[in-house]
């Protein structure tokens, strides 16, 4: 009786590993399927972040050069503001004066020329 029953209890055993085979089986063919689905998409993915970090390298780069032209241009500028503050430097081009600021420039002269 009890060997009967030993009988049982790993047969039961073998039909539960058996079924808990097929279940397996059928969620792994689904997950293949799947995956064959997807390759497409996950090779497009591949190629557009390879594509970004090679757009990011080509920005860093620009953006490196840019900022050397601005260093490069501010410098000049200093050096051409640092020209025009000297005492030395008198413009060559006289700015004409019309209209309200030659009158306003005539009545400042002749005021001073009063005192």
């Amino acid at each position: 009786m009890i060997s009967a029953l030993i009988d049982v209890v790993l047969l039961l055993a073998v039909v539960a590993c058996v079924w808990h085979n097929r279940v397996t089986t059928k969620k792994l063919r689904a997950l293949r399927e799947a995956l064959v689905e997807l390759g497409p998409a996950i090779e497009s993915f591949s190629q557009a972040v390879d594509h970004s970090r090679m757009s990011i390298t080509d920005m860093r780069m620009t953006a490196e050069d840019v900022a050397k032209q601005i260093n490069e241009q501010a410098r000049d500028a200093r050096s051409k503001l640092d020209l025009l503050s000297t005492s030395a430097y008198t413009p060559k081009v006289k700015i004409p004066t019309s209209g309200k600021e030659n009158l306003i420039s005539q009545f400042f002269t002749h005021a001073r020329g009063r005192n």
